[in-house]
Formats: C-alpha cells, structure tokens, sequence
C-alpha cells in the first residue's frame, strides 16, 4: 500500500514494512510437539498456495539455504537431529530474503534461569491475500498444536539488526493506522505468558489461558453484535468484522469491530 512507503526516518530504506499474517505463542518450548512442529513446516515448504518459498534457515545456519525439490526432507531431518532440546531454535522460510511478505518462522525456547518463555509461529502473508484464506489457514494452524494465544490480521514488521530505526518508523506509522498490530516477537516471548498481549482482526485464545485467566468471560449481549465467536479445538477465535483492516484515522476508518 502507497501509505506504507518509508519515510526520512529510515533515510527511505524498508526497514519497516506491514503485511498480512498472523502470529501465535505457547508457554513453554514446543518439544512435546516436535513431530507437529515438523509437519508445519513440511506443509508450508511445499505449499504454493500464496506463492513459493524460496529461502530457508535454520539459527545455527550461516547462509540462506535455497530451497529445492529436496528440501522439505532435509529441512525435516535437521529439525529432528535437533530435537527441540536447545536453549534456542529457530527455522525460517521466505520468498525474499529483505522485507519477505511471504514468510514462516518458528521459533522455540527453553527456560532461562527456571524462568519460563513462551515459543512462536509468525506467518507473513501478502497484502492482497483474501480474508477468508487468511482465516482458513490461521485457523488451521492455530488447530495443529495447543498454542496459548494469537493474533490474526495487518502486522507491522521489522528488519531484525535494525530494530531500533525499524521501530521510529512502526510508531510513527501506527499514530495513523490504527488497525495494524505492533508486534514484538522477541521482547512477547517474555510478555506472552501473562496474558492477552494484543488484538487485531483474529484474536485467538487458548484453551489453557481460558481457563486460568478468563473462566467466567461471558461472549454474549452486545458483544457479539459486534464479533463472531468460533470454537475451535484448542480455544476460540473471534473475529471483528468480516475482513481486517488498517484503520486509516486520515481517512476515518471506522474501527467499532476492534473495539
């Protein structure tokens, strides 16, 4: 979009840039799951769907890895040999290696000093990408293990090593667009355990934040003229209005549904 083009804050470069997407946390390192977490990655490495990945990376790889024919195999036996018992992990697929708008990331973490983390999946989608497919494939993946919370809809990004800049241009963007969701995977892996961090056109909560935090949340009354309300099989998603937004306040976007 014309709206998001990089500003003197970033001396014009893109090293912020917004997509659609979404994003989801669970309390804890994924190992219990690793096969799971093995299948995902499969399927997004031959999913051609929105397009085609082109690059991966695991965290101990130096170079981009160009995906081929043989990939999915390779990529899924290093994530076995890994094991999912590192103090960090971390697997990426892009269609472009700067500013991907086609992107999976899984990133899994142990306990630092017995204090606990909470692991993710962030997945770029492009702008243009139907609402309905977007919800279709949150949904599916929200269902693939017992995450603890998400976010599904416009994310603001930033280039990692330039965290700094590419934020002075994400705040200075977010006064206006009010719709796309601020997102700090790596500060949330702290922040992610106490609760609801975020909302955005998806909200997803899991079964386990449910119960501990949110027993007697009632979904009915007013509320529900404004979402929809879905059961899914680890939790429940609403959603606030029939597609997401960015909340353009220049051009009064109405943001009743985010409310």
């Amino acid at each position: 979009m014309s709206q998001f083009i990089p500003t003197d804050i970033t001396h014009h470069k893109p090293l912020a840039w917004v997509s659609q997407g979404f994003i989801f946390s669970y309390r804890g390192s994924l190992q219990p799951f690793w096969r799971e977490v093995g299948d995902l990655v499969e399927g997004f490495t031959v999913s051609r769907q929105l397009g085609e990945y082109r690059y991966a990376r695991v965290w101990s790889d130096m170079r981009w890895q160009t995906l081929d024919e043989n990939s999915p195999g390779r990529l899924r036996e290093q994530i076995k040999r890994a094991g999912g018992n590192r103090c960090y992990w971390k697997i990426d697929l892009v269609n472009k290696i700067e500013t991907p708008d086609l992107s999976m990331e899984i990133v899994d973490l142990l306990p630092v000093r017995e204090q606990q983390r909470a692991s993710y999946i962030r997945v770029r989608c492009p702008m243009n990408v139907q609402a309905e497919f977007l919800k279709e494939l949150s949904f599916r993946v929200f269902e693939a293990l017992p995450w603890c919370f998400g976010t599904a809809g416009y994310l603001f990004n930033y280039t990692l090593g330039k965290k700094d800049i590419s934020f002075d241009q994400i705040w200075a963007w977010a006064r206006r667009f009010w719709g796309v969701e601020v997102n700090d995977t790596e500060s949330a892996s702290w922040d992610a355990l106490n609760g609801v961090l975020n909302v955005n056109w998806l909200t997803f909560l899991g079964q386990e934040l449910l119960n501990e935090k949110l027993p007697t949340l009632n979904w009915g009354g007013p509320f529900t003229q404004r979402i929809k309300v879905f059961q899914l099989a680890h939790g429940l998603a609403a959603q606030a209005g029939p597609q997401p937004i960015i909340g353009d306040l220049n051009l009064m976007e109405d943001l009743s549904a985010y409310k």
